[in-house]
């Protein structure tokens, strides 16, 4: 596939995460996709960091949109993606709606920037796990403030708010401390759990297969990115089913260390640096490839969808901040049916 990256005119030199996947794509080049600096010659169009405020003027007036609707994907990693447009995310949702346009991914941006310094992986390394599970984060969601309220009867859980632990603050004092203690209560847990955050994905979910460890995610209808087998090294629990956490992980704690291993090597060949490239065009080559409609018959549709998009994720960010601190004046968790 030949791809042209679109520079973001608003932002500088066209935006840190383009140029990003740009290096990334010089450093480790694939054959089967290559950058050129024809968008008429291109087959893929990526959009690249183009904010929410400039939205709206870009589906409106980007020529590019005009004459090639087809060959524009966009590639967003926000927790509140505009998933009416057709690309690769890391925070969406299944849905029969998505008529093949959207595809998940890992964090590239973010893992350029944030990447946690104390991971270190050594293949013949078997730290003491004296842990089932275990959960350092803050209280993005309402699932993980369940969490938090939840007892659990057993001394080989860790359940930890680390809510004054800001992951973009990086002139906080102590925040290497804090990754090194993320990292070493990890290593001792035969599971972590990686329960939804702000948006439906989370960091954490690659940080732990990146330690050669099992990641237990919890978040509903989270899409699953292409090509791992996920079922070999991970675990699945309804957000509706955190009580019963122990009683669900202890039947797997025997195959912990070969779920973690196989963890590691998915990371490796799906999601690591060197992979991201070419994970990245191969996802939006699928969608070009199987979408159940002509983008040309939805662009109509783009303007509207994002103005309503606005409207949902402001109510929900609002309702989302009145129940998180009503949440927090009371000590027993809420029913499951309040967490929908």
């Amino acid at each position: 596939m030949k791809v042209y990256l679109v520079p973001c005119p608003t932002l500088p030199e066209g935006g840190y995460a383009r140029n990003l996947i740009r290096q990334l794509a010089n450093e480790f080049p694939v054959e089967r996709h290559t950058l050129i600096e024809d968008p008429e010659l291109a087959d893929i169009l990526l959009f690249i960091d183009y904010e929410p405020a400039h939205l709206c003027r870009w589906i409106r007036e980007h020529p590019l949109v005009k004459r090639h609707c087809n060959k524009v994907y966009f590639f967003n990693e926000s927790d509140a993606p505009p998933v009416f447009l057709p690309g690769v995310y890391a925070s969406i949702e299944r849905s029969f709606f998505n008529l093949g346009r959207l595809r998940n991914y890992c964090y590239i941006t973010t893992h350029a920037i944030t990447r946690n310094p104390c991971i270190h992986y050594k293949s013949n390394e078997t730290p003491q796990k004296d842990l089932l599970f275990s959960f350092l984060g803050g209280s993005t969601s309402w699932v993980r403030k369940r969490l938090f309220n939840l007892t659990f009867q057993q001394s080989d859980i860790w359940i930890e708010n680390t809510q004054e632990y800001n992951h973009w603050d990086f002139d906080k004092p102590n925040r290497q401390a804090m990754q090194q203690h993320f990292v070493d209560i990890s290593k001792r847990s035969h599971f972590v759990l990686c329960p939804r955050g702000a948006g439906l994905s989370s960091i954490r979910l690659f940080e732990v297969m990146e330690m050669g460890l099992v990641p237990v995610i919890i978040a509903d209808n989270w899409m699953f990115p292409e090509g791992p087998d996920w079922s070999r090294f991970s675990i699945v629990v309804p957000e509706r089913s955190i009580g019963s956490l122990p009683t669900i992980l202890e039947p797997y704690k025997e195959a912990s260390t070969e779920m973690g291993q196989l963890a590691r090597k998915a990371w490796e060949e799906w999601f690591a640096p060197d992979k991201h490239w070419s994970c990245l065009i191969d996802s939006i080559e699928s969608i070009h490839r199987d979408r159940f409609v002509s983008e040309q018959w939805l662009r109509p549709l783009w303007l509207p969808a994002l103005f309503l998009q606005r409207i949902n994720v402001t109510a929900r960010a609002r309702i989302r901040a009145w129940v998180l601190k009503l949440f927090s004046l009371i000590k027993k968790p809420f029913p499951y049916a309040l967490n929908r």
